[in-house]
């Protein structure tokens, strides 16, 4: 595996308020934070989203060979579906697109600690010295088994490259959150942080970047739902959707 070296450090302080984009924030440096953005023809057949967000999706990429996923989710298909299953399809946080990515596949035959990420670049680098504000919104999906811990940010300096089916556990997350998402049942939560920049970071990438020995995992506290065409997925597989990144202004 080759390693991968975090550049720089930031300071973390929490912030309990609702992030929003007033006179106290500057713009959002994050492109196409909630993956509405799309280019060319999307796939005829794609059964999990992972063709769309590797040809389709604009600004974002995987550092790994993993295959993060676009979920297009129109509200005339969210009514249909609850009509004709009595429950609701994954609905995005807005708009009609999120992505989704596996934080820890216990069966993968790739991997024994199997990560999905997704990556950014920013607008322009983080200043150093500067306040920043990070929120994005994540949720279990109504197909997933298994709920787990960790989902963590790293901003660089440098794009995150990892070779193959590799995670990106050699690296430490500028913010992590250790507790069980939707722990007291399905649903968006927000995952918020603020730090002062000690670097010109470029990059952000979301994903579980700690292995195994840290990793908590238990069954949904909502058990999967699905259709009779459909299986539930024996891992922990979560949606995500708008990201933000911004200046807190002084």
């Amino acid at each position: 595996m080759k390693k991968i070296v975090l550049l720089g450090s930031f300071f973390l302080f929490c912030l309990n308020a609702k992030a929003q984009l007033s006179k106290d924030y500057g713009e959002n440096l994050v492109p196409n934070p909630d993956f509405e953005t799309l280019k060319g023809q999307l796939p005829l057949s794609d059964f999990d989203g992972a063709n769309i967000f590797k040809y389709n999706i604009v600004d974002w990429q995987s550092p790994t060979k993993t295959t993060p996923d676009i979920k297009i989710v129109l509200p005339s298909e969210v009514k249909k579906f609850k009509e004709q299953n009595g429950f609701f399809l994954d609905k995005p946080h807005s708009g009609k697109n999120m992505t989704g990515i596996i934080m820890h596949s216990p069966e993968s035959a790739r991997h024994e600690t199997y990560r999905e990420y997704i990556q950014v670049k920013l607008k322009e680098p983080l200043r150093k010295g500067e306040n920043y504000y990070c929120e994005f919104w994540i949720c279990s999906s109504r197909r997933s088994k298994y709920i787990s811990n960790n989902i963590g940010v790293v901003l660089s300096p440098t794009k995150l490259s990892e070779e193959g089916w590799n995670p990106l556990i050699m690296i430490s997350p500028n913010y992590n959150y250790d507790k069980l998402i939707n722990e007291n049942g399905r649903g968006w939560e927000r995952i918020s942080f603020s730090f002062t920049s000690q670097n010109a970071s470029q990059y952000l990438c979301i994903g579980n970047f700690l292995g195994n020995n840290q990793l908590s995992m238990r069954e949904a506290k909502d058990p999967p739902e699905l259709t009779v065409d459909e299986y539930s997925y024996n891992l922990a597989y979560f949606l995500i959707d708008d990201v933000l990144l911004c200046t807190i202004k002084k």
